[in-house]
């Protein structure tokens, strides 16, 4: 049953791979990156938007936290 899971995982990940390089193929050759120079940006930009919205969060909670304890 692991096995069968692991294959179905590969078989998903070599599809959204291809699927990732059709589209980057399909922009104009002139103004797009390299293949693995796009990976990476989208990767950062994708970390950079994840710890922003975490930091966020944590502001917010941080906030409330202040507000409650000044109210006391």
């Amino acid at each position: 049953m692991l096995g069968f899971f692991g294959m179905i995982v590969v078989f998903l990940g070599v599809i959204c791979l291809l699927c990732y390089w059709v589209s980057w193929e399909m922009q104009h050759k002139e103004t797009r990156p390299g293949f693995g120079a796009q990976i990476r940006n989208d990767i950062a930009v994708s970390l950079r938007s994840f710890t922003a919205k975490h930091h966020r969060a944590i502001m917010k909670k941080s906030v409330r936290r202040g507000f409650t304890e000044n109210a006391a």
